[in-house]
C-alpha cells in the first residue's frame, strides 16, 4: 500500500495537447500559471507537443524560480496531410475535428515513456480534447485521473450565435448536427475521468445540462498573477485584449470599431482604441484599423506594455463559453472595465465593472468613465479587492492541490 499522501509531496503529471509556448493564448497562460503556482505545494510535471526548434529554452525563459516544476515538450511533425485525414477518420467515428487535430503519436509515445519511469498521483489533462490520451494512461498508471475543461464544448459551440446568424438553412442543419454529435463525444468522455475541473459555477452548471451523471467537479477559476497596478489614470486610450484566431474576440473587435467607437468620438474625437491579441501567421489588420485613432498590436509578449497606455478596458464579447481572463487580467491591474454580461459572466459574485450589452449602453458608460476620474479610481479599487479575494494563482493552486489531497486521501 502507498504511504499517506500530503500535499508537499504529491506528484502530479499535467498532460496539454498543445504548445505552451508563446504564451498569448488565454488557455496556455492558464496551464502555465496555475502550473507554476502548484509547483509550490507539489512536483509538477508538464509534458506538451511543440513544432518549435527552440523548444530547449522553454524552462530557462518562464521557470528558473520553480525548483519542483519540471517541462517536458516532445517534438512533433507538423504533417498537414496525415492531420486531415487523422481529422476525417475522426469524424467518421463521430469524434469532432479539433479533438482529433491534437492526437500526436511522438505525443503518446512520450507519454508512454514517462509513465513507465515514474510514479504519479494525478494525471491532470488539459482540455476536453486531450481526453484521448487517457484511453491508455488508465492501463498504465494507477493515478486519479482528472480533465480539465477549459470549456463546456457543447455549450461554446452551440452558442456561436454571430457565426451562425447568417448561415443558410443548409448550414444550420450542419450545425445542429455538428452540436449533436460534439454533445455525444462530451458525454463518453467526461464520464471516463475520477475528476472533472470547471472554470465557474456556471460552467459546472453548463456541464451537468450536457451530462446530467457527471459527478466530483470541482470549480477552479482563471486567475493572474499578484502584479502592481498598471493603468493610464486620467487618459483616453481604451484598450481590448484577446486571442484574435478566436472568432467570438475578432467579431467583438469589430463590433467596436464599427459601431461603439464612432459613438464615443463623437463626443470624445481624441479617444484612442488599442486592440492586442494573439493572431496566426498572415493576419491582415485593415479591417480593424480603418480609422488611425486604431491601433492594433499583436503577439505582445508583455501585456503590462499595453495597459500601462490604457485609461479603460472593454470587454465585448457576445457569444462564446468560459470565463473572460482578460476582464480578471484588467481589474487586477486597475484599470476600470466596462463590460457585455457575457464578457463578466461565471463569477461568484459579480465583478466590480459597467455592464451593458447594446452598442449605445457601453459607449455612454465608456464616456461615463472618460468623464469621471473618481468613478475610475473607484472601480480601480474594487477590481483589485475583488481579484485578491479569489482570483490570485497562488490561492487558487492551494484549494487545489488541497482539492487532489482529501480525493487522494479518501481513494486509500
Amino acid at each position: 500500500m502507498r504511504s499517506i499522501t500530503t500535499p508537499a509531496s504529491i506528484k502530479i503529471l499535467i498532460v496539454s495537447c498543445i504548445d505552451l509556448f508563446p504564451q498569448y493564448d488565454g488557455g496556455v497562460i492558464r496551464v502555465l500559471s496555475l502550473a507554476k503556482a502548484m509547483s509550490k505545494l507539489a512536483r509538477i510535471t508538464v509534458i506538451y507537443p511543440t513544432v518549435r526548434s527552440n523548444f530547449e529554452s522553454d524552462t530557462n525563459t518562464i521557470f528558473e524560480d520553480s525548483e519542483n516544476l519540471i517541462l517536458h515538450p516532445v517534438p512533433i511533425r507538423n504533417l498537414k496531410f496525415l492531420r486531415l485525414r487523422q481529422i476525417s477518420f475522426g469524424l467518421l467515428r463521430g469524434i469532432p475535428a479539433f479533438a482529433t487535430s491534437v492526437q500526436f503519436s511522438e505525443l503518446e509515445i512520450a507519454i508512454r515513456q514517462l509513465l513507465s519511469q515514474k510514479v504519479f498521483d494525478v494525471v491532470q489533462i488539459e482540455h476536453s480534447s486531450g481526453a484521448y490520451y487517457d484511453s491508455f494512461i488508465n492501463k498504465l498508471s494507477e493515478a486519479r485521473k482528472v480533465l480539465i475543461l477549459h470549456n463546456v464544448e457543447t455549450y461554446r459551440i452551440s452558442n456561436m450565435e454571430l457565426s451562425h446568424s447568417r448561415r443558410s438553412l443548409i448550414g444550420k442543419l450542419f450545425h445542429w448536427l455538428d452540436i449533436q454529435m460534439v454533445k455525444g463525444w462530451e458525454c463518453s468522455t467526461v464520464s471516463k475521468f475520477d475528476d472533472l475541473i470547471v472554470m465557474s459555477q456556471t460552467e459546472k452548471e453548463r456541464l451537468l445540462e450536457v451530462y446530467p451523471h457527471a459527478e466530483n467537479i470541482y470549480v477552479a477559476p482563471n486567475g493572474v498573477p499578484d502584479v502592481q497596478e498598471c493603468w493610464n489614470k486620467g487618459g483616453e486610450t481604451l484598450v481590448m485584449v484577446g486571442s484574435l484566431y478566436y472568432t467570438p474576440n475578432y467579431e467583438a473587435a469589430k463590433w467596436v470599431v464599427n459601431n461603439i467607437m464612432p459613438l464615443v468620438w463623437s463626443r470624445r474625437p481624441n479617444a484612442s482604441l488599442i486592440i492586442a491579441g494573439a493572431a496566426k501567421e498572415g493576419f491582415k489588420t485593415l479591417e480593424l484599423e480603418k480609422d488611425s485613432r486604431v491601433k492594433v498590436m499583436l503577439n505582445v509578449p508583455n501585456i503590462l506594455d499595453v495597459y500601462i497606455q490604457s485609461t479603460i478596458a472593454i470587454v465585448a464579447v457576445r457569444s462564446g463559453g468560459g470565463t473572460a481572463l482578460k476582464l480578471l487580467e484588467a481589474l487586477r491591474l486597475g484599470c476600470p472595465v466596462v463590460s457585455t454580461s457575457i464578457g463578466s459572466r461565471g463569477y461568484e459574485t459579480p465583478p466590480p465593472c459597467l455592464i451593458a450589452d447594446s452598442a449605445e449602453e457601453i459607449a455612454n458608460n465608456i464616456l461615463q468613465l472618460l468623464d469621471n476620474p473618481n468613478e475610475q479610481e473607484n472601480l480601480s479599487i474594487k477590481g483589485k479587492e475583488f481579484v485578491e479575494s479569489s482570483y490570485l494563482w497562488n490561492i487558487i493552486a492551494q484549494k487545489l492541490v488541497l482539492f487532489y489531497t482529501e480525493n487522494l486521501q479518501c481513494k486509500k
